[in-house]
């Protein structure tokens, strides 16, 4: 592979990790493709060639350092574990994802209502995309035997993921202490617990 080919390839991955600085920082309103061109290194004509528009970029940016990446590398590595054990580790994963996405998780609270219709698509397009990645490792448990037949995946998967935004968002964002008295091992351990007890045969 020759070095001009190299650093083609990698160009779309060098424009959607500027622009996640650059979203984090600025928000999607205050952040332009000009902006993004030049902090990459590159030209406004070479980022268009890689993506047509801001919103794709930003929709590419979702897709890429959301938890639903991580969601998809990490089902097949737990799935056949024991369901305390996979969903502990499903739920640390998706707090240090929201730890490391902070700053956009803020910008996004903040900006989403003013967005255009095709960026909140994409935003509503990949949190339905989680919630259904997770509902169907559920519906496998189901299947195993290990949660009650009438429980609804996509509902049950839903509530446990809120459970930790919702620590995320005391804890991290608000800045409210969370049950100071317990580690945030505990209270994981916990959160996983209180779902499985009330859903597990």
């Amino acid at each position: 592979m020759t070095k001009l080919k190299a650093k083609k390839e990698k160009t779309p991955e060098k424009i959607l990790e500027t622009a996640l600085k650059l979203f984090s920082e600025r928000g999607y309103l205050g952040t332009t493709t000009k902006e993004i061109a030049t902090l990459a290194g590159i030209t406004e004509t070479t980022l268009f060639r890689h993506f047509l528009s801001k919103e794709v970029i930003f929709e590419e940016v979702l897709k890429r350092y959301s938890f639903l990446q991580k969601l998809k590398e990490l089902l097949p590595q737990v799935e056949d574990l024991p369901a305390d054990k996979a969903l502990s580790l499903l739920g640390k994963a998706f707090l240090e994802r929201l730890r490391e996405r902070k700053p956009l998780i803020l910008i996004l609270q903040s900006e989403l209502n003013l967005y255009p219709e095709q960026v909140r698509n994409a935003f509503q397009s990949i949190i339905s995309s989680i919630k259904s990645e997770f509902s169907r490792y559920l519906f496998k448990l189901k299947e195993r035997g290990e949660l009650r037949e009438d429980v609804h995946a996509e509902i049950a998967g839903q509530a446990f993921l809120g459970m930790i935004f919702s620590y995320f968002l005391l804890k991290d964002i608000k800045g409210v202490l969370v049950c100071e008295n317990f580690s945030e091992e505990d209270i994981l351990h916990e959160y996983v617990q209180i779902f499985l007890k009330g859903v597990k045969k």
